[in-house]
């Protein structure tokens, strides 16, 4: 699983906002400041949606959205 999320650039310091991927967990809830799921053939990057995304903003007071803490798996069709 962890080199299929390196491959994928799911690692620290990764650029996931929404013009840059498109639709995914990380960069809705960076966007939103809520915390979100994004299902895998919600994923507008075609490479994700074998996966699904959780994800969770961290806000700071009066400083927005410092980061987000996120976790992914994949999507078994057969489950």
């Amino acid at each position: 699983m962890q080199r299929r999320s390196e491959s994928l650039g799911l690692v620290v310091g990764a650029q996931w906002d929404e013009l840059a991927i498109g639709t995914n967990a990380i960069g809705l809830a960076y966007e939103t400041g809520e915390p979100c799921v994004v299902f895998a053939s919600e994923h507008w990057c075609h490479e994700l949606r074998g996966m699904t995304g959780w994800a969770v903003p961290i806000l700071a007071p009066n400083r927005g959205c410092l980061g987000v803490v996120a976790l992914y798996s994949r999507w078994n069709d057969d489950q």
